[in-house]
């Protein structure tokens, strides 16, 4: 730059060196130089088998790159920990409320063949919504986990009504002169509460239709919730 008699060069504002171009993700990793490269699944593929798949690889190329003098660092940003974080705390969540669920069924029907029956249905009812969610090519992720959390409350509903109405129905019987058949016992007394399970059933899913016809981004973020 001139300005009348004098110039002002490049020099004079700063220490000009030769050096490569900058790096294309260029990043200060623990406060040295280094460079981040950014590994993006393709839409639909699994998260965590994806991460899996690359840390295989980068270990891999680890004994190599060290004679290079290069070090990787597989952990800055991995997002299968929101995923295992997520499992974790579903399956802690899980274990939580299968404890009290056992204990509330035990102390109002104070029956263990009851808190069985109970209990057996929850499980086979998560691994029936499984299967189904699998053979529609729906994967178990944070959203469809959070839908079955929400499910569990209405197999539990259903399974202590029922449950209980049978116990009931049962004593009854057992304490007429004339005594009906088990099995029809047990088949009236679930007919007779299937009126009300199904309205409820019915309710928690008409609060998730409105879930369903969300549109763009938010209709993909949520809709694993509402089907599951």
């Amino acid at each position: 730059m001139h300005k009348g008699d004098a110039s002002v060069t490049l020099a004079n504002v700063a220490d000009v060196v030769e050096a490569p171009v900058p790096p294309i993700g260029g990043a200060a990793i623990g406060g040295t130089q280094g460079v981040q490269l950014v590994i993006s699944e393709q839409y639909g593929a699994n998260t965590v088998e994806v991460t899996r798949r690359v840390e295989a690889a980068l270990a891999g190329l680890q004994e190599s790159l060290k004679r290079e003098g290069v070090g990787i660092h597989a952990d800055i940003f991995r997002p299968a920990n929101f995923i295992d974080t997520a499992m974790a705390n579903m399956r802690s969540s899980l274990l939580l409320g299968a404890l009290l669920v056992v204990a509330v069924l035990f102390l109002f029907l104070f029956n263990l063949r009851a808190v069985a029956i109970s209990c057996f249905s929850i499980p086979l009812s998560l691994l029936a919504a499984v299967i189904v969610l699998n053979s529609f090519g729906v994967t178990i992720n944070t959203m469809t986990l959070g839908g079955l959390a929400i499910a569990i409350g209405v197999v539990v509903d259903d399974a202590v009504i029922d449950v209980e109405n049978i116990l009931r129905r049962l004593r009854e019987n057992a304490e007429r002169g004339e005594r009906r058949p088990i099995a029809r016992v047990v088949l009236d007394s679930c007919l007779e509460v299937r009126g009300a399970v199904v309205y409820a059933t019915f309710a928690v899913i008409l609060v998730a239709v409105p879930v369903l016809a969300l549109p763009g981004l938010a209709g993909r973020l949520f809709g694993p919730l509402a089907i599951a």
